[in-house]
């Protein structure tokens, strides 16, 4: 029953008991639809009356093993004109300077110092 339904409002207590034995009747159906051991049976069932069986294909032939045996070519790299150009602006914007552990405590401590 919805939130919306105002004959329940209105509704006698025989009503609202009938509205609840049938939404139980309801609920209890839909719960045994999809029962496990019910779905089963009806697959059984179902497969049981199939008459289409399908056959072997027969022996795999050589061209079917090749199949995945591809050769892939190498992907082609394609180059930025810029990257060989020293002079342009974006040459070295990945070129970032790393720094080896020392670097990077002498580097902390100095910026310590430097804050006192």
């Amino acid at each position: 029953n919805s939130y919306w339904d105002e004959a329940e409002c209105h509704a006698s207590e025989e009503e609202k008991r009938q509205s609840l034995i049938q939404t139980i009747l309801h609920e209890e159906q839909c719960r045994v639809a999809v029962e496990l051991g019910l779905v089963e049976q009806h697959l059984l069932k179902d497969a049981s009356l199939r008459r289409y069986v399908p056959t072997y294909a027969g022996p795999i032939s050589a061209e079917c093993e090749e199949y995945w045996l591809w050769e892939s070519v190498p992907p082609r790299v394609i180059q930025a004109s810029h990257v060989g150009d020293g002079s342009h602006p974006c040459n070295t914007y990945w070129d970032w300077k790393t720094l080896t552990v020392s670097e990077l405590k002498d580097k902390m401590i100095s910026e310590i110092i430097k804050e006192k």
